[in-house]
């Protein structure tokens, strides 16, 4: 018995000197990854103050590295930018966390008199994700000198002045360190709120619809005179040079004073919008009527392919027009006309691709990157993709060339889905005539600039629609999602940087660059910019591909040209609802790849629902024990519904079981899976307790199960 008790406290010894050998050794990694990035960080537009700063906060990190508290008062440093006196505080625990705070004396937030003296303004940013539920409730603390931030936890802190007010931005996501010197460099430069801007536009929350417009407001028209346009081009130049990548994040925003409290979440809009309707700023006049676009106003004029789709038939449709003239004015001027053309990813996820192709500007390390497009188009409904390589390839290959020189990629690698064979054959041949024309590969069009595209046949997985299960399958191995991060911007393709996106958002690059972005973002409403393909199927007289304004409400997308992976909407909701990210997310849907799928009163919903959650069971690919045991019961329970062979008290337990799914996967297969069914229960729950009332009625034995329960 000794002896045995020996054996185990000799293991539990080496078990923790193994246990402190590896946290030295992260703390030590997470320092030299930290001060790797801030020697390559770029603060030339900084001032002293903010490489002060930089100093300062290096030094800080060096402390926790070893494991040690902040200092007490080598945190805070002052800075003046244009008479207003800022107090920049930083805070770091480890490479995935950080907290920046800053304190003004007094703010003036929306009409003039309004001011929040007394009071704090806090601004929590929450982890990636879907996880938002976990951050319900605003949590209080007092922030103390030496308290250090541990990885893995959610706290709030919030900082009292005597007089005057501040902003919180707790970060609890993957952003890189070097990100925080981006936001010193900007206050010195005199444009705080272009640095707030810029992160704040990480969140998938329209950004004026929440309270904190009328504070940006307020600091645009009240606290800071010395903002002008170049000196925000110059922070956001400094961000993109910087910022390797990050999550998707929610807001929780909150105001306390002596008097009153105030708690808005993401979708409480209306107290905003009516701070920005009384705010003094001047605004422009937003369009109110979308749709109806005009020939002219085309992009794909070859949609149905009426014309050939050679090489020759493209150059009389305009294709590869002064492309060599675009390429020559660099990546630079790509990505600002980009940027201005307010240009959202057409893949499903709307991130702003400007942005996202400005992550590829980090300076260059020795390795190659590459441009990947998911033509892998698989989601049930949507045959957007597969008309442009079908009828317009080269729109597509001359958008590969444009956007792989803003990111400064040399390859394109286009994986197509594996049944899309005519469609493959076609692609391959406009290979062919762009490099015998010259268009691609060595000296493209005589720039100098080299560039090949490489197309890559699928095997018929739907999961490889993921960026990165794309990316392990163009590299040989088995399609299935990573971990992030490292995001592939930083580690992709063969372990370079790379950029994934859809065909569509880069087909439209190059027209973009000929007419101007300010052209491209004339359509639609703010932050739904441009022209989109939508795919009409279902019980309409004409199903058909069509393109059209974005922000074109749904009823008059329907009747005007024709007579999936988001929730289903009712009648009552699509005779009013615009097409676009926004609109949709408002009445709990999603614009997706603008699939609509028409269904009249003669289908069966329950059935259809019950085939989209067999097809998402079939299609997982297993990884994710929510997903993988999720969507197999998903499949299971909707067959039963649909026979109404169940008690009422299971369509809870089906929500519920939604809920444990969504936004606990790796990717967004589970969520995709999970959304039709939360859906069909909002929408459509007396139709299910219907046809269990009917069953139940013609089995007596079920009525005696219910009687039980």
């Amino acid at each position: 018995m000794a002896f045995f008790f020996t054996r185990l406290v000799r293991n539990l010894i080496i078990l923790l000197v193994l246990y402190n050998v590896v946290s030295y050794y992260l703390r030590w990694k997470s320092y030299n990854i930290a001060a790797r990035d801030f020697k390559t960080a770029s603060v030339n537009s900084a001032s002293n103050n903010a490489l002060s700063a930089v100093s300062k906060f290096q030094s800080e990190l060096k402390r926790i590295s070893k494991g040690q508290a902040f200092s007490s008062d080598s945190t805070w440093v002052p800075l003046s930018v244009g008479g207003l006196q800022l107090r920049l505080q930083f805070a770091y625990a480890t490479l995935f966390e950080a907290v920046t705070l800053l304190a003004a004396p007094s703010l003036t937030v929306g009409r003039p008199g309004f001011h929040w003296a007394n009071s704090t303004c806090t601004v929590l940013t929450g982890e990636v994700s879907r996880h938002s539920d976990a951050y319900s409730g605003l949590v209080k603390e007092t922030f103390t000198s030496g308290q250090n931030f541990r990885q893995g936890q959610f706290e709030s802190y919030v900082y009292e002045f005597k007089e005057g007010a501040h902003v919180v931005c707790y970060w609890r996501g993957f952003i890189p360190t070097s990100a925080l010197s981006v936001l010193v460099g900007a206050i010195a430069s005199g444009d705080p709120i272009g640095a707030a801007r810029l992160i704040f536009s990480y969140s998938k929350v329209a950004f004026e619809n929440i309270f904190l417009q009328a504070l940006a407001y307020g600091y645009l028209t009240s606290s800071i005179p010395c903002l002008c346009a170049d000196l925000s081009r110059r922070c956001s130049q400094l961000w993109h040079s910087l910022i390797k990548d990050t999550s998707t994040i929610d807001f929780y925003v909150s105001t306390q004073n002596h008097l009153n409290l105030i708690q808005l979440l993401p979708r409480t809009v209306t107290f905003g919008k009516s701070f920005l309707s009384t705010g003094t700023a001047s605004k422009t006049l937003e369009k109110t009527t979308f749709g109806d676009l005009k020939d002219s106003d085309r992009i794909f004029t070859n949609l149905y392919g009426r014309h050939d789709y050679r090489l020759k038939g493209a150059l009389a449709r305009g294709d590869w027009y002064k492309t060599k003239e675009i390429i020559l004015k660099g990546p630079k001027w790509i990505l600002s006309e980009i940027s201005t053309s307010g240009l959202r990813g057409r893949g499903g996820a709307g991130f702003p691709s400007g942005m996202k192709w400005g992550f590829m500007g980090k300076p260059f390390d020795g390795r190659p990157k590459y441009l990947v497009i998911n033509a892998d188009e698989g989601e049930p409904g949507t045959c957007k993709d597969r008309e442009i390589m079908r009828h317009d390839p080269h729109k597509l290959l001359e958008g590969c060339l444009i956007a792989g020189v803003a990111m400064g990629a040399r390859a394109a690698y286009i994986y197509i889905r594996g049944e899309f064979y005519n469609e493959a054959c076609i692609l391959q041949e406009a290979i062919h005539e762009a490099y015998k024309a010259g268009y691609i590969g060595k000296d493209c069009l005589g720039t100098g600039y080299n560039f090949d595209i490489f197309m890559h046949r699928g095997a018929g997985a739907y999961i490889c629609g993921e960026e990165t299960a794309l990316i392990e399958s163009l590299e040989g191995k088995q399609g299935k999602p990573r971990l992030k991060p490292p995001f592939p911007a930083d580690i992709g393709l063969f372990g370079c940087p790379t950029t994934v996106t859809n065909v569509e958002t880069v087909a439209v690059a190059p027209t973009i660059c000929r007419r101007g972005g300010a052209w491209f973002a004339s359509f639609g409403r703010e932050r739904n910019r441009g022209t989109k393909l939508f795919c009409i199927s279902g019980h309409v007289n004409d199903p058909t591909t069509v393109e059209e304004e974005m922000s074109i409400p749904l009823r008059d997308l329907i009747e005007r040209h024709s007579g999936s992976s988001v929730p289903l909407l009712p009648k009552s909701i699509c005779d009013n609802v615009m097409m676009d990210f926004d609109a949709l997310v408002q009445v709990n849907s999603g614009l997706g790849t603008a699939a609509v799928i028409v269904m009249n009163k003669q289908c069966d919903i329950v059935k259809c629902i019950a085939r989209l959650a067999e097809f998402y069971k079939h299609e997982s690919c297993g990884q994710c024990t929510p997903c993988r045991e999720g969507c197999n019961w998903l499949n299971k329970i909707m067959w039963r519904f649909v026979k109404g062979k169940a008690v009422p008290s299971e369509i809870d337990m089906l929500w519920e079981l939604t809920k444990q799914i969504e936004g606990h996967t790796i990717c967004a297969l589970g969520d995709a899976a999970a959304w039709p069914v939360q859906g069909l229960i909002r929408h459509f729950r007396p139709e299910l307790e219907r046809r269990m009332a009917e069953y139940a009625a013609s089995h007596p034995e079920i009525k005696k199960t219910i009687a039980m329960a």
